[in-house]
């Protein structure tokens, strides 16, 4: 049971790893690309590349935000079957779903900061940056 706990404990860092791996990547991919380019085309194709990081890290906040609140309200459903003297505690769900709000908040919270500081309306197709 250990190694499936450890197993499902370290994926995260395994996702950060992966995410670093491909932000490399992109930059070094564009670079070799580009190679003929100006610094400014350069810059141009990596901040494209990395624009497109940011919007998987949205979807993945809205998912794992939404497995997040499903795992509290199951948590819920377990302390409530034990009556709330067993082993899984009413706390443990609770906390699970203020996590998983917080993450499905994030993308929301970041597109009325992009409206607000008036870079647009963000949207999945949009390729163009106020830079």
């Amino acid at each position: 049971m250990k190694r499936i706990s450890n197993t499902i404990g370290n994926a995260f860092y395994g996702l950060m790893a992966a995410a670093t791996v491909m932000a490399l990547d992109a930059v070094s991919g564009s670079a070799q690309a580009q190679s003929s380019g100006t610094v400014g085309s350069i810059a141009d194709k990596v901040r494209e590349d990395l624009g497109s990081v940011g919007k998987v890290l949205m979807v993945g906040c809205g998912l794992g935000g939404a497995g997040m609140v499903a795992a509290g309200l199951y948590k819920l459903k377990q302390a409530s079957d034990q009556g709330g003297n067993g082993q899984v505690k009413y706390t443990d769900g609770l906390w699970r779903l203020g996590a998983g709000a917080c993450l499905v908040a994030i993308p929301t919270f970041t597109g009325a900061l992009t409206n607000t500081f008036g870079f647009g309306t963000p949207s999945i197709s949009q390729k163009t940056t106020p830079f």
